[in-house]
């Protein structure tokens, strides 16, 4: 294993573990926010809304099942999406975002993660650094922004759009077709 490849593992590990210290903290601020569908048969596990710590369980917990992860998302904790990045990637699930659908923010690293990555030429996607709000002003998590990119860069994102998540630049929208261009969707559905 590369040394950056060591790296990378070691910041998914300290992820992981973080994450774990702030589930129960943040349980129960965003369970009415996350919506979560599955299949009749299991096999597709729908995220809409708020990527958080609920989510993160009901998909430990039929993993194995689950085949297609279907987003519309406008993203979520860094944290979350770090440990479901994981398993999608693991189990090499494929990632789908369907017509008129988004995938924002921590969604992209969930959308990375997927062996096959299918998205609606309708779709867009969402990059930006990693933010929290505090007493309605909104800051620049600068580790929060350090672990998006380092696990984006660990799941093949390409650099030229990593360059694009700084403080500077802002929220940085990019539809399917663009997103095509740079690797992040695999196979693009035209109807």
């Amino acid at each position: 294993m590369s040394f950056s490849k060591s790296i990378m593992s070691i910041l998914l590990t300290i992820l992981i573990l973080v994450s774990g210290l702030l589930y129960l903290n943040s349980v129960l601020a965003y369970e009415d926010s996350e919506t979560i569908t599955i299949s009749d048969d299991e096999s597709v596990y729908y995220i809409q809304g708020f990527i958080g710590p609920l989510q993160v369980s009901t998909f430990l917990n039929r993993k194995e099942d689950i085949e297609r992860v279907v987003f519309n998302s406008t993203g979520g904790y860094v944290w979350d999406a770090g440990i479901l990045a994981y398993y999608i990637h693991k189990y090499g699930l494929t990632t789908m975002i369907e017509e008129n659908s988004i995938c924002y923010s921590a969604c992209v690293l969930l959308f990375q993660a997927g062996k096959t990555r299918i998205a609606h030429v309708n779709s867009e996607f969402m990059i930006h650094p990693a933010r929290f709000e505090a007493n309605d002003v909104l800051y620049t998590a600068t580790v929060g922004t350090l672990i998006y990119t380092s696990l984006l860069r660990l799941y093949g994102f390409d650099n030229d759009l990593i360059n694009n998540i700084s403080p500077d630049k802002g929220d940085f929208y990019f539809d399917a077709v663009t997103a095509k261009e740079y690797g992040l969707v695999t196979d693009l559905v035209l109807e």
